[in-house]
């Protein structure tokens, strides 16, 4: 995907991984700049930041986003939230992206979301 501003991304909004990778899936983000580089994987829990003046640095947070996420599921389906955090009309989204990333790999031209 490329922005108007020239900046450009690439999504990857799959989960299929081969038998030998060591997690379920994998979540993660990667920003490089021309400063460094910030690479965040959230399974691992941390962020990895790589710059030229400062090396390596690396932040744990230790959220487990993983029961977040039943925890907030569990309490909308007991009542205690009127709706879960992340609902299905964001899973729809989600996949309106990747279908308009399809489309636009396919027909290598940008693709409008509604």
């Amino acid at each position: 995907m490329e922005f108007v501003n020239g900046v450009f991304a690439t999504l990857d909004c799959s989960w299929s991984r081969n038998k030998a990778f060591p997690t379920w899936g994998d979540v993660t983000l990667e920003f490089v700049g021309t400063a460094g580089t910030l690479s965040v994987n959230t399974f691992n829990q941390k962020l990895n930041v790589y710059t030229d003046d400062k090396g390596y640095k690396h932040h744990y947070w230790g959220d487990d986003m993983d029961l977040g996420l039943i925890e907030d599921f569990v309490a909308s389906l007991r009542g205690n939230k009127k709706q879960a955090s992340i609902t299905g009309e964001d899973g729809l989204r989600a996949v309106e992206v990747a279908i308009a990333a399809y489309k636009a790999a396919e027909k290598k031209t940008p693709v409008s979301i509604r």
